[in-house]
């Protein structure tokens, strides 16, 4: 099985490609996959390389599990500048926030 990667793509969802964040390439959900429905954070386990980049076996995932789970991986600063930088620091920022009002912000 080849390994998970992540992309982060903005809607609308499929028409648009996804940000593949271990390459930082275009890639599409391939027309046999049975997601359907807007997700900003994704997991796939293949990559098919036909007339387009595409990805099968395609679930979707929260940003805030990414984070916490692999946090070396998606370390921020190890992104360019771009759509899926953006989009870490909004979900740090978000998730800062919660930890704030619920009075268990890291010291």
């Amino acid at each position: 099985m080849s390994p998970l990667r992540i992309n982060r793509y903005p809607p609308p969802f499929p028409k648009h490609p996804h940000t593949n964040t271990s390459f930082l390439q275009d890639v599409f959900i391939h027309p046999s996959t049975v997601l359907q429905q807007d997700n900003e954070w994704l997991i796939y386990n293949e990559f098919v390389l036909t007339t387009k980049n595409y990805i099968r076996t395609v679930t979707h995932v929260k940003a805030e599990w990414l984070l916490e789970i692999a946090p070396v991986y998606y370390d921020i600063s190890t992104f360019p500048k771009g759509i899926v930088r953006t989009a870490l620091e909004r979900t740090i920022e978000k998730m800062r926030r919660k930890e704030a009002i619920n009075g268990k912000g890291r010291r």
